[in-house]
């Protein structure tokens, strides 16, 4: 399984290291990463075998560099079955913990970054209310933001003075609704301007 691939920690590691600095050698990956060459090697070749990293060309054995193939990786965890839900609860954790310990780093960095990084960098954190139409569209709304970014995965693409930067978005519900609360197909919802009304067929006058 393709999912299983990417559960470990070097693997995910290794995934971060080529999409901010690849293509890179076995060799390379591991002096980044405080690991072996050979662990590195076998873990970019494991990566290879379910599509998600590739040979760049050039180089023999340790010394042949990588590349990440998709910066992409979507989970669709409602048509995972129990063990495919395991492993996705597995990943995901390997991830925030990732993105936790990078937390850490730059608050016990900061000062380190000239001061217009220090000024850039954000944190934001909120309660809100959303029903989960608006929910939807928010995340869709963000995604769409961020993805104006995406072609920089292109080193060559990437502006003078550009650093990678982590953009983390989380947002789920803080409790399950309650039995009487009403859905978006519930009486009270209101439809979005480009939502038939009601016994109305889609593209109908």
């Amino acid at each position: 399984m393709a999912l299983r691939a990417i559960s470990h920690p070097v693997r995910v590691a290794l995934l971060e290291l080529l999409a901010m600095d690849g293509p890179l050698t076995a060799t390379q990956a591991g002096a980044r990463l405080d690991e072996s060459p050979a662990n590195c090697s076998f873990h970019l070749r494991t990566l290879a075998r379910y599509g998600f990293v590739e040979e760049a060309g050039g180089g023999t054995g340790r010394q042949r560099p990588w590349r990440i193939v998709s910066q992409v990786i979507e989970v669709p965890k409602d048509e995972l079955g129990p063990a495919g839900r395991v492993i996705s609860a597995t990943l995901a954790d390997l991830i925030w913990q990732r993105e936790a310990d990078q937390a850490r780093t730059w608050q016990a960095t900061r000062d380190q970054y000239p001061a217009q990084w220090r000024k850039a960098a954000d944190e934001v954190h909120g309660l809100h209310f959303l029903t989960a139409a608006e929910l939807a569209q928010f995340n869709r709304d963000v995604e769409e933001l961020m993805s104006g970014y995406t072609e920089r995965a292109d080193p060559a693409r990437r502006p003078a003075g550009t650093l990678p930067i982590s953009m983390v978005l989380r947002t789920f519900p803080l409790r399950p609704p309650t039995d009487d609360a009403p859905t978006d197909d519930a009486p009270g919802h209101q439809p979005s301007d480009d939502e038939p009304p009601p016994g109305t067929e889609a593209g109908t006058p």
